[in-house]
């Protein structure tokens, strides 16, 4: 190992290398999941948060295809018909 160099488990968490799931996609289900808990209980500003989650998440969902097919694409549909139900 170099001067500089430090195994991968002595990096801080804010360092370790984040996969594109985990930058692009967790955190976005994470807000609809919130926002339709809210939105369940009756607070009228989370349906409104759950829709713009809602279609972030749908946005993001081609960036994280590994190939061209249209894997995705289902779930893609999934999320649409939660943004309509709202």
């Amino acid at each position: 190992m170099g001067a500089f160099s430090r195994p991968r488990s002595a990096l801080p968490t804010s360092m370790a290398r984040r996969t594109p799931i985990d930058t692009l996609l967790t955190p976005r289900a994470a807000a609809l999941t919130d926002a339709l808990a809210r939105a369940v209980a009756g607070e009228s500003e989370a349906v409104h948060r759950a829709r713009v989650a809602s279609r972030r998440l749908r946005e993001v969902l081609p960036a994280l295809a590994l190939d061209e097919t249209e894997a995705w694409h289902p779930l893609r549909h999934d999320v649409r018909r939660v943004t309509r139900a709202l």
